[in-house]
């Protein structure tokens, strides 16, 4: 299934759980609203892990972005990441994060990848790449060993953006979300 929360997955009825394997979902650093919502527990409960996509953020999570960016049309111009007041504040989500890469000897990027996949929820997550050299540094991502110490600190960085900015029941895209959801967060619509 894709982008199922928790109540939409409590309409099947028991036995499709042994058919459900994974959840395609938007998980990174900045986006986990599904492990607010309770949707990843109850998918853990079903033994249903996380196929997550957009686990550089849309590429906030490689660096490339800063205050004075433009977002021209396109599909980051209705992602919630990209939509100010949530923008800014997760370019400072970056900065924290890129201190941390820093002192690991990794790019953003690669710790980025690195934090999702070592997630216990996740299966896989689908990076892009539309470089070799883009394709090179994600691989390399593997090389490296996040120790507990690293994963709780950031996890602490994100679940703090994540309860500050955002709110559970939060959709990735600006078009998908309730109205009131948005204004919770200070997108006028």
């Amino acid at each position: 299934v894709s982008n199922f929360r928790a109540h939409h997955l409590k309409n099947f009825p028991e036995e499709a759980f042994s058919v459900i394997v994974s959840n395609q979902v938007p998980y990174s650093i900045l986006w986990r609203c599904y492990d607010f919502d309770g949707t990843t527990d109850f998918c853990k409960e079903k033994g249903i892990s996380y196929l997550a996509y957009s686990p550089l953020g849309e590429g906030i999570l490689t660096g490339r972005f800063n205050k004075g960016t433009e977002i021209k049309e396109g599909i980051r111009k209705n992602n919630v990441l990209f939509t100010e007041p949530i923008f800014s504040k997760a370019l400072q989500v970056v900065e924290e994060l890129k201190k941390i890469a820093e002192e690991k000897g990794m790019s953003l990027t690669q710790l980025s990848i690195r934090w999702a996949t070592e997630k216990e929820i996740l299966s896989s997550a689908i990076v892009g790449a539309r470089k070799s050299h883009h394709f090179a540094e994600n691989v390399k991502s593997f090389e490296f060993k996040l120790e507990k110490e690293i994963m709780d600190k950031i996890d602490r960085i994100s679940e703090e953006f994540q309860k500050e900015n955002l709110v559970p029941s939060l959709e990735l895209w600006v078009p998908n979300c309730l109205k009131e959801d948005l204004e919770k967060i200070g997108i006028k619509v």
